[in-house]
């Protein structure tokens, strides 16, 4: 989670000026800062990071009541 919160800020805007996905670069850069240099934990960690994004952008996108 901490990762995640950490590289919200990288995204670029979408199309229309909507939040686009966190990028691999900052999640690249994100792991080799902490260490994480074993391909199968940034595997696991831009996975993580991805889901985590997917849902972010989907309730990102769901309009207010």
């Amino acid at each position: 989670m901490d990762a995640f919160w950490a590289l919200t800020g990288d995204r670029q805007l979408g199309a229309l000026g909507g939040a686009g996905r966190i990028p691999f670069s900052a999640i690249d850069r994100w792991a080799d800062r902490y260490g994480i240099s074993d391909l199968d934990a940034f595997e696991r960690l831009k996975t993580l990071i991805d889901v985590l994004d997917a849902e972010f952008l989907k309730l990102a996108a769901k309009p207010d009541p």
